[in-house]
C-alpha cells in the first residue's frame, strides 16, 4: 500500500461514506492527507452542561449512563445514541453512521466530549462530537487539548478522518512520501519537512505545531 492507492485500500467504506468522500473530492490516501483541519478545539472550551447554550461549542467531562446502537426512526440511518451526564445536567449524544462507537466508548467511565450544542424544548444534544477517554488513552490522539476539526459531509466526520489518518501514520506510509520542496528551501524559509508538517497538522501537540504546519502548506499554496 502507498499514498497513491485508493482510500478504500486503507479502510472499509459504506455506500454513504463513498458518496461523502466523492463529494469532498477525496479518492486516494494522498488526498486524505491533504484534507487539512480547518480549526482545532481546545480544552480551554470546557463547560458544564447546565451553563452551556444553544449553538455554543464546548468540551465536557462526564459519563455515559446509556449508549446503544440504533437506527434513526425515519431514514433508518445506523447510529450510536446515548445519555451523557457531567453532574450538572444531561446531554443526548448521537453519532450518525458510526454505530460501532456504542461498543468502543466506555460507559460509567469519565470521557471527554467536544462539539456544538443544540437545544430544543429545553433538551440539549451533541451530534457527532469528538470523544476521548480522560485517562490519556483517547479515541482522538492525546494532543494536550488540540483536537482537529475537518470539513465534513454526510457519513464522514472529524472522528472518521482522525481514525483514517491515524492508520496512515501507524502503517508508516509517511516514511516514503516524497517532499516536493528541496532541503535548501526548507532551510532558507525555516519550514518543516512534508512528513513533519502532515503530522503536526493532523496531530498537533501545541498550537505552534499547527501554526508551523499551516506556514508550510501556505508556502505550497495549499492553505
Amino acid at each position: 500500500m502507498d499514498i497513491n492507492d485508493s482510500i478504500e485500500t486503507l479502510t472499509r467504506l459504506t455506500t454513504i461514506q463513498r458518496a461523502g468522500l466523492k463529494k469532498l473530492r477525496l479518492e486516494t490516501i494522498r488526498d486524505l492527507l491533504y484534507h487539512l483541519p480547518t480549526r482545532y478545539e481546545s480544552s480551554a472550551d470546557m463547560r458544564s452542561i447546565n451553563a452551556v447554550s444553544h449553538n455554543e461549542t464546548a468540551t465536557f467531562y462526564g459519563k455515559f449512563s446509556k449508549l446503544e446502537m440504533k437506527k434513526s426512526w425515519k431514514t433508518k440511518v445506523p447510529m450510536a445514541e446515548g445519555s451523557f451526564s457531567d453532574g450538572t445536567g444531561t446531554l443526548r449524544v448521537v453519532w450518525f453512521h458510526q454505530p460501532y462507537l456504542a461498543k468502543m466508548v466506555p460507559q460509567n467511565e469519565i470521557v471527554r466530549l467536544s462539539g456544538k450544542v443544540a437545544e430544543k424544548n429545553g433538551k440539549k444534544s451533541l451530534i457527532n462530537p469528538v470523544v476521548e477517554k480522560s485517562s490519556g488513552m483517547p479515541f482522538m490522539n492525546s494532543t494536550q487539548g488540540m483536537l482537529p476539526v475537518y470539513p465534513e459531509t454526510a457519513g464522514i466526520t472529524s472522528l472518521w478522518f482522525f481514525h483514517a489518518i491515524k492508520k496512515v501514520v501507524e502503517q508508516g506510509l509517511l516514511d516514503s512520501i516524497e517532499d516536493p520542496l528541496p532541503s535548501n528551501i526548507l532551510k532558507t524559509y525555516n519550514l518543516p519537512t512534508l512528513k513533519s508538517a502532515l503530522i503536526w497538522a493532523h496531530e498537533p501537540k501545541r498550537v505552534s505545531d499547527a501554526d508551523v504546519a499551516r506556514k508550510r502548506f501556505a508556502f505550497e499554496g495549499r492553505s
